[in-house]
């Protein structure tokens, strides 16, 4: 992949009208609209094209979660549909302004089959600004800035995604846990994630836990992986 950086000024702009200030606020039910009778006024087509532009696929579902950890914070968990609905996670999180976050848990909707695996993979430009944002390191998202766990779950990750993500979170300070399961990850794509929880210095030293389960990581390079992983300070899950 290409050398990764962090969030630019085009980035930044283009997020900003994205921002979300109240993570509770913005996962709180919304009221359905008041019924319009013979005599109200009808909405100008403006409004009504502005409405009718985003896909209801394409707005991620967010629900508010605890970290796991106990520390407290803000967590949440958010199913995507589609690569739009992806990208526009992306840009709520870079905005300026939007609140930090201590959890963040990312999942597709099922595949054939409940927990499986569905269309979505980790390829498009939503999820290059998701990395971009969690690169504090080179400048990225102050909401992901104090980020401990990390979740990515039945989105299809090839090697190039994974390896982008390795990097964007080598230089993450508060990252204690990061798990991508059930994502197709292969064994090139595990080494670069693997290389997180390597001992110091190469290793992300606030890593304290890895869980690469159910992946497509074969034999020979699990031996390999464990030989990579630093077990007093990681506990890793590779199965």
């Amino acid at each position: 992949p290409p050398p990764l950086t962090g969030l630019t000024e085009e980035d930044r702009a283009a997020a900003t009208p994205l921002a979300v200030p109240d993570w509770a606020a913005h996962c709180a039910p919304k009221k359905p609209p008041p019924a319009r009778g013979w005599f109200s006024k009808k909405p100008s087509s403006e409004a009504a094209s502005s409405a009718e532009a985003i896909d209801p696929d394409d707005e991620p579902r967010v629900r508010l979660v605890r970290p796991e950890d106990g520390s407290g914070g803000v967590g949440i968990e958010v199913t995507l549909s589609t690569e739009a609905s992806m990208l526009r996670l992306a840009l709520r999180l870079a905005a300026p302004g939007t609140a930090k976050l201590a959890c963040l848990k990312l999942t597709a909707s099922d595949g054939f089959g409940a927990g499986t695996a569905g269309a979505l993979t980790a390829a498009g430009d939503g999820f290059a600004l998701l990395c971009r944002g969690l690169a504090t390191a080179l400048g990225g998202a102050e909401s992901l800035s104090t980020l401990r766990e990390l979740s990515i779950s039945k989105i299809n990750v090839s090697d190039a995604a994974a390896a982008t993500l390795a990097s964007a979170l080598a230089g993450h300070p508060t990252l204690t846990s990061l798990e991508l399961w059930n994502v197709a990850l292969e064994d090139e794509g595990a080494f670069a994630v693997a290389q997180l929880a390597a001992p110091p210095p190469n290793g992300n030293a606030a890593l304290k836990s890895l869980n690469l389960g159910r992946s497509l990581i074969g034999p020979e390079a699990r031996e390999k992986l464990d030989a990579i992983i630093d077990r007093e300070r990681v506990h890793a899950q590779l199965y």
